[in-house]
């Protein structure tokens, strides 16, 4: 199986999603922080709605890949910030 970068880039599907997904995740962070939910429970399903009224061209698969992207990055981001 090939690993180069051209080969990593060519497989990657997406591209507007890549192109909102910094917005979008600041859009959603207070959904996807389990501090600003209630009883430290994500709002996540708002996160769903949120994202389909902002960018109603995006799918409903589109927005199911991009609401878990949102929530990875966010556990990776709040690790880094602990150490």
């Amino acid at each position: 199986m090939e690993s180069s970068p051209e080969h990593e880039e060519n497989r990657r599907r997406h591209h507007h999603m890549r192109e909102i997904f910094e917005q979008a995740y600041q859009m959603c962070l207070p959904y996807i922080d389990p501090k600003q939910g209630w009883g430290n429970q994500p709002m996540t399903r708002h996160a769903y709605v949120a994202l389909h009224e902002k960018y109603p061209e995006l799918s409903i698969q589109e927005v199911s890949i991009l609401v878990p992207a949102l929530v990875r990055v966010f556990n990776e981001r709040s690790k880094q910030a602990a150490y």
